[in-house]
């Protein structure tokens, strides 16, 4: 996967891990509580996913810096 493809996914992961958290702030405010942890726990997962992707990207540099300097 690309460097540009990487970074509009991260985008996408990102814009709506926050959608989520808003829609669970909202929920929350207006009594929906059930709801609300239900949307707040979606919007972990996707900051999870996000974490999950930087960190294999993070991986590869590293990688990439190792067989460099062995070489």
């Amino acid at each position: 996967m690309s460097e540009d493809r990487n970074l509009g996914e991260a985008r996408r992961w990102l814009g709506q891990a926050l959608h989520d958290r808003d829609a669970a702030r909202l929920n929350r405010d207006h009594g929906f509580h059930e709801h609300a942890c239900f949307v707040a726990q979606q919007s972990a997962e996707k900051d999870r996913t996000l974490a999950d992707q930087a960190l294999g990207d993070l991986e590869a540099v590293l990688a990439c810096v190792q067989r460099f300097v062995r070489s």
